[in-house]
């Protein structure tokens, strides 16, 4: 009996890691599609703000992926991988 469970666990535990992974790479997508329309709009109006979809103000630029990167890990409760930091950024940047 125990078998059955612990393979429909283990098999629940698969599918959703291909869910996550999945979802991560649709993230991915979306991100690359709404730099791209950034980089667009910015050729028709070099002012545009993509943070707020609004014109930039002038001399006001955008952080620095190490300072991105530092902002996620002192945030952090426990020690993060190389994925988790990314997945961070990742979220960050869309929210």
């Amino acid at each position: 009996m125990n078998e059955f469970v612990l393979t429909g666990l283990v098999r629940r535990r698969a599918q959703l890691a291909g869910d996550i992974e999945n979802t991560h790479e649709a993230l991915r997508k979306m991100i690359l599609d709404l730099e791209n329309l950034d980089a667009t709009i910015v050729q028709f109006d070099p002012d545009f703000n993509s943070a707020k979809g609004l014109p930039a103000a002038k001399g006001l630029e955008r952080p620095g992926p190490d300072v991105l990167v530092l902002n996620v890990l002192r945030q952090a409760a426990e020690p993060l991988t190389t994925r988790d930091i990314a997945l961070q950024l990742l979220v960050e940047r869309v929210g």
